[in-house]
């Protein structure tokens, strides 16, 4: 299980701290992020996650809906989730086979991609959140073997997938929506060094500019555009960290990623990354990649 594509979506260096711990066939992974970051969740074709949130501040969303503490998703394939703010994201990965009723009960859905998330207090989810806590809290309980806990696990594994499986049933509103903002999104990352606006965005995959805005916003909580300026915000710092400051100048990698007001440019630059664009260059700071921010920008 990989959490793949992070950016960040709050100023500030971004920093990870991770816990990993097997026991036989299970996977788990508690993720701890300083900041607010924009991801996606994903698994291997015969694999299934369990995700939740055990502490977080701020609006998260997996797939478009409200993510709260304790709401736990079953991802099978790949999810797109966000949080404004510093969270903790806690992973319980398992081959589909390992559970007797799901593939049964997903056979009709065989390859398919989908997040079901399922309701809060949902008793067999809060029940094997509490388990898995114990697991990465103590991974070695005295006198508990790891068959037992298996198996122990197993069990409330099950009936959270039953659950699961009652929700993904149900028609989600956003389905046609988020195609569209995959498009979108999409589109921006291969004409992310032209000269587009919105409306060329709309034309090129096909929509009408309100309804591209609503669900773009609905999603992801900002603008197409905005989210366009951040991309090449991103591709900027990349290009500043792997030239030589002695053969290239800011202005033309800000020039080159379509940031021709260089005060702007090194304003929305700094309140993004928490560096300065001369820094990067040189090498002053030591910041990571992928800045996803949520920051006042310059119009």
């Amino acid at each position: 299980m990989t959490v793949g594509g992070v950016v960040q979506m709050a100023p500030g260096l971004l920093e990870c701290d991770s816990k990993d711990v097997e026991i036989r066939s299970l996977r788990f992974r508690r993720l701890a992020y300083n900041v607010g970051i924009r991801g996606a969740l994903e698994t291997g074709e015969s694999r299934v996650v369990l995700a939740y949130l055990p502490r977080q501040h701020g609006v998260a969303r997996i797939n478009g809906e409200l993510w709260l503490n304790r709401r736990l998703a079953v991802v099978r394939g790949s999810a797109e989730f966000c949080s404004e703010r510093a969270f903790v994201l806690t992973l319980v990965e398992i081959e589909t086979k390992q559970v007797p009723a799901f593939p049964k009960a997903t056979a009709a859905h065989s390859g398919d991609e989908w997040c079901a998330l399922l309701p809060a207090g949902n008793r067999a989810a809060l029940r094997l959140q509490s388990r898995v806590d114990g697991v990465l809290d103590e991974p070695e309980p005295i006198g508990l073997p790891a068959t037992a806990i298996e198996c122990r696990l197993m069990a409330s594994i099950g009936l959270t997938i039953d659950s699961a499986m009652l929700v993904k049933s149900a028609t989600n509103k956003y389905e046609n929506g988020r195609a569209m903002a995959n498009a979108a999104q999409g589109y921006m990352w291969s004409h992310v060094d032209d000269d587009i606006g919105l409306e060329e965005i709309c034309r090129g995959i096909g929509c009408h500019r309100r309804t591209l805005l609503n669900y773009f916003n609905k999603l992801y909580g900002m603008s197409p555009i905005r989210f366009l300026k951040i991309l090449r915000l991103n591709r900027a710092q990349k290009a500043l960290r792997e030239s030589d400051p002695l053969r290239i100048s800011i202005f033309d990698v800000a020039a080159d990623h379509g940031f021709w007001h260089m005060g702007h440019f090194s304003s929305d630059y700094r309140s993004l990354f928490g560096e300065t664009p001369s820094e990067t260059l040189h090498g002053q700071v030591l910041s990571p990649a992928g800045h996803f921010g949520n920051f006042t920008l310059s119009p």
